[in-house]
């Protein structure tokens, strides 16, 4: 367990998700128990893309807070979360038996008037971290620019002022890249001619693309 958590937000097949996770958990998970508690709580009112309300906010929170509770008491492992088409789905690598977190979670299904399904699951190489919480290159993309807003965010930088942003783009023949300037063109993209131009092998052309906002 560690204290370098990430949010960030991805496709899941065709549906829009977020996932939070401890990335830092990564380098040491292999110390992490082989058993999986994958936990699937089903909101109650979801909005049409299957993400959830602020409405109900404060009771998932806090049924989040008592399984990550119930985890540290016996030194278990909350790694992350998924939120997805009407359901978070809360990771814990765990010691503790099946029996255990079935009456545990009955408790708090009952107090909550929550729906509580439990997946429990042997995975000693921690390998569903790894494919179904670890961020791939995309993800990692997004991250970092969630990262660079934030940074900006801290300086009183909204993102509202207008800037440029350059783009280098490469492609295999000038028809290819005639096709790509006259699309990004009509959006909201300016080819500056002073940097498109062949490369010095001849063989690739290359466009300088400007958006003036991001």
């Amino acid at each position: 367990m560690s204290d370098d958590w990430n949010l960030f937000p991805c496709s899941i097949g065709e549906h829009s998700a977020f996932i939070l996770l401890d990335i830092g958990a990564y380098e040491v998970i292999e110390q992490a128990p082989s058993s999986l508690a994958k936990i699937w709580l089903t909101y109650k009112s979801p909005r049409e893309d299957g993400l959830p309300t602020n409405e109900e906010f404060d009771q998932v929170k806090e049924i989040e807070d008592r399984i990550d509770g119930f985890s540290q008491s016996n030194d278990d492992w909350y790694v992350g979360r998924v939120t997805v088409d009407g359901q978070r789905v809360f990771y814990v690598y765990t010691s503790r038996e099946e029996s255990e977190w079935k009456h545990f979670l009955s408790e708090v299904s009952n107090e909550t008037h929550y729906d509580l399904d439990l997946s429990f699951l042997e995975d000693p190489s921690h390998e569903i971290y790894e494919k179904e919480l670890y961020p791939n290159e995309d993800d990692w993309q997004v991250i970092k620019d969630l990262q660079v807003i934030d940074a900006l965010n801290s300086y009183g930088d909204d993102g509202s002022e207008a800037r440029k942003v350059d783009h280098w783009v490469y492609f295999d023949d000038k028809v290819s890249a005639s096709e790509f300037i006259k699309w990004a063109e009509s959006d909201r993209f300016t080819e500056d001619r002073r940097f498109s131009t062949r490369t010095e092998d001849g063989n690739i052309v290359f466009a300088y693309i400007i958006v003036d906002r991001f």
